[in-house]
């Protein structure tokens, strides 16, 4: 059919739309290889940010801190500095739960036994 309706507009805009659309997508792709553009938006910087960041997040940020502070080598993650760091700072985000929380006794187990084994790692140290 050769007339033109309103149908075939409306599918004629949806194909020149995808079209478009295809295309910006392969613009914003091929600046994205040629590093033209940060690959991280400064809108999108502060939700990532730790500040947002939950308890479970902060303390895997604050233990890959504290390994790459202590480790001997690249991939140094068993050394007992780095063992002790990980676990001084498992110790700290429990104390802040404790602090919350006074009536969380079944935790409290695990919490002494980090404490126990922090203390022995150091005794080897030594």
């Amino acid at each position: 059919d050769s007339t033109i309706n309103h149908k075939n507009i409306k599918y004629l805009s949806t194909i020149s739309n995808k079209n478009t659309i295809a295309e910006n997508d392969n613009q914003l792709l091929n600046k994205l290889k040629s590093n033209k553009i940060p690959i991280v938006d400064e809108v999108i910087k502060p939700p990532l940010s730790i500040s947002t960041a939950n308890q479970k997040e902060i303390l895997k940020f604050n233990v890959e801190n504290s390994v790459k502070k202590y480790q001997m080598h690249d991939i140094d993650t068993g050394s007992s500095q780095v063992q002790i760091a990980v676990l001084t700072e498992k110790i700290k985000s429990l104390a802040v739960h404790f602090a919350k929380n006074k009536k969380d006794h079944s935790s409290f187990r695990g919490y002494w036994a980090m404490i126990h084994r922090r203390r022995s790692l150091m005794k080897h140290l030594r």
